[in-house]
Parts: C-alpha cells; structure tokens; sequence
C-alpha cells in the first residue's frame, strides 16, 4: 500500500510538473470541443456551430458526430453547463491528466514487472504530447482513459459473460471518442483469441459474447444517432480523404469529388503527402521526444506483444495488434496540424509494448545474474537484480 501510495504521488508529480513547462493555447480542436459542449449545454442538442471545412455542404449548427468524437465534448458539457470557467476546466482537465497517468500504472502492471510499469508511466506522462493534451481541451486524454480501460477489462472476453459485455461497452464509448480506436475490437478480438485457442474460442461465450455485444451496442448508437440527426456517425471523415495538408479545409468553392476519383488525379501528390507524413512520424518515434526514442525496439516489442503466453498475453497482444492500426492511421494522417505530433493512444500502446519488451529482456539477464551470482558466493553485490538498469531507463526517459 505505501508503495502504491508513492507512486500515485509521483505521477501525479511528474504530470504537474511536465504541466507547468508546458503551458497552453487554444487551438482550432479546442475551440470546437468548447463549442460543441456549450451548445449541448445551452440545449441546442449535440451540434457544433462552428463550420470545421468549407467544402463540405452543411448548414450550421450541424450535426457534431458527423465531423468529431462524440464522447468528450458530452463531458465537457457538464462543467460548462455549471458556469464553470475556462480555468477552473482547465485545472479539472489536468485532474483528469493525472488519473489518466494512474489508470496506465494499472495497465502496465497487469503485463509487467513494478519497475518497469512504472518506467512505462514515466516515460508517457513526461513527454510534451501527454503534457500537452492534459492542458488542451482535446479529446485525446479521454480517448487514451477508454483504451486503457478495455484493456484492463479484456481478460473478461473469456472468464464471464457480464464482463465481455462490460468490455464491449468500453469498447463502442472508445470508438465514439476517437475513430482511430474503431479497431479496438479486433485488437481485443485477437488477444483472446490466441489466449483461449481456435477451438476454445469458437464455444465460449463470453468471447462470443464480446464480439455479439459491441456489434449491438454500435449498431444502436448508429441508429440512435441517423434517427435524431439523418447523419451516420464521423461520415463526413471521409472528407479528410480527400486533403493534403489541413489547408485544404479551408479553401472556398471546393468540389468534393468522392476518394476515388481524388486518388486518381492527384495521385503523386498523395503518394508525396504520404511519404512525407510517414517520414516525420518516423523521425518522432526514432529521434524525438515526442516517442521518447522507443521506435528503435518497436519491431522486436510488437513481435514479442504478437508472440506472448506469459501473464497479461491479452492485455500486451491487443496493445501490439492496437499499435499497428495506430501507426497505420498516422502514417495516413496528412492533415495533421502538428505532424511531429504523436497520438496520446499511440504513445501509450507504443510504451506498453516496449516496455514489455524491455522487461522481458531485464528479467532474463536478472535471472542469469542471480544463477551466476548462487554458482559465485559473494558477487551478489555485483550481480544483484535489474532494478538500478530500471532506475536509469525512467531517469532516461525524463531527460
């Protein structure tokens, strides 16, 4: 319990202080979300009346799960609909930065050692894009909470039917948060798969269950929604496929052509924005901050997340299969403001997978040095055990 009670305080120290070297701005996701949340305060409904691209034929106020998220906005209307100011939000916004934090300790300790959980905390709570997205109103801190929190439900998609249902509801308010977790399902999908086995999976309930329950459960916040607003949920996404830069929303006269027919004329551009895209976020993960330099084990730790029997193989197997739909999706994303700019979601399946990695590999060598050190008496001192290497590693990860 004291060691529980450390931790807690050092992450919530660690969020605060990266906090305050961060500062904040608002920018155009934070103005939206605002916007969103005080018009379903107000009772306006869930629309936004702000006009996010000005080639899409829309009339405002539209629809708000059309264009984004709809889970944090929801949120954001309960403080705002209080009278609560922008600053008293904001420090609720960094609460929440810290549970986040809290909810990635118990994550990582369901799939590895203490130390190397807690260099998994570290090293994401520290770095400018958590810092970040804990003092800007974004939806990616809340995004980042549901992730982890189907991830530590996962292990009920095979022990009970209430549970893979419990699970399966995560997982849809994941989807409706962010649509970059819409694979979430077979990340999940796949982890209890290979837990259980081919044959085991095909009869068991609560696995069947999962998969049944979020089909249900999305299906019918999709119906709910086309009913009250004649839209789909994130249907006008499909717009972003069909941009090069963020610039391109907001150019006037626009034809929205379909993305077919986009690729096809613009081929080379697209092939060039993608080359581009996959370069910064390759350099983001191997030589900047932003991925604290662990793209440089992220072949070997997806390998081994896709490969694990040992405890927490669900938890670390979604992360990894999570990881690769992440990845995928920013290589994609030429539209992003901030292109160095990793995803909260991404860095955190990014750490888990790393570090499981790491861990692995510390505790063979600690094992070995313990096995040398009973042939050795008296070289305990010297081989002992891996937490002074753990102790560099979160020292590391902070500079």
């Amino acid at each position: 319990e004291m060691a529980s009670a450390a931790v807690a305080c050092l992450i919530a120290a660690v969020v605060l202080v990266a906090v305050a070297l961060q500062g904040t701005t608002l920018n155009r996701d934070a103005v939206a979300n605002l916007a969103i949340g005080d018009a379903l305060a107000g009772g306006a409904g869930f629309v936004t009346p702000l006009r996010w691209s000005y080639f899409l034929d829309h009339i405002l106020p539209h629809p708000a799960f059309a264009a984004r998220g709809a889970v944090y906005p929801v949120l954001l209307a309960a403080p705002l609909g209080q009278g609560f100011s922008l600053v008293t939000i904001s420090a609720l916004h960094v609460l929440f930065g810290v549970a986040v934090g809290l909810l990635l300790w118990l994550t990582a300790r369901r799939m590895m050692s203490f130390p190397a959980a807690l260099a998994t905390t570290i090293a994401v709570v520290w770095t400018p894009v958590f810092a970040d997205a804990s003092v800007n109103f974004w939806h990616d801190l809340t995004a980042a909470a549901l992730l982890l929190g189907v991830l530590l439900t996962s292990h009920g998609t095979i022990r009970a039917m209430h549970r893979s249902v419990w699970c399966a509801a995560l997982t849809v308010a994941a989807w409706a948060a962010d649509p970059d977790l819409s694979w979430l399902v077979v990340a999940v999908g796949v982890g209890s798969w290979f837990a259980i086995g081919k044959k085991t999976a095909r009869h068991s309930r609560p696995f069947i269950g999962y998969i049944g329950a979020f089909v249900l459960l999305q299906l019918g916040v999709k119906l709910a929604y086309y009913w009250f607003s004649a839209q789909l949920p994130y249907t006008e996404d499909a717009a972003l496929s069909e941009m090069l830069s963020v610039d391109d929303g907001w150019q006037y006269q626009k034809n929205y052509v379909g993305t077919l027919a986009f690729l096809t004329v613009n081929f080379r551009d697209v092939l060039s924005s993608f080359g581009g895209q996959v370069w910064r976020v390759a350099t983001a993960l191997l030589f900047d901050s932003p991925g604290n330099w662990l793209g440089w084990v992220l072949v070997p730790g997806i390998a081994h997340a896709l490969r694990s029997h040992s405890k927490g193989q669900i938890e670390r197997r979604a992360a990894g299969v999570m990881l690769l739909f992440l990845l995928g999706s920013e290589f994609l994303d030429s539209v992003q403001v901030d292109a160095w700019r990793l995803n909260v979601t991404t860095l955190v399946c990014l750490a888990l997978v790393a570090f499981s990695w790491i861990d692995q590999w510390a505790c063979a060598l600690s094992m070995a040095a313990q096995n040398k050190s009973a042939q050795r008496p008296g070289s305990e001192a010297r081989f002992g055990s891996a937490k002074p290497m753990w102790a560099a590693v979160v020292v590391a990860c902070c500079v």
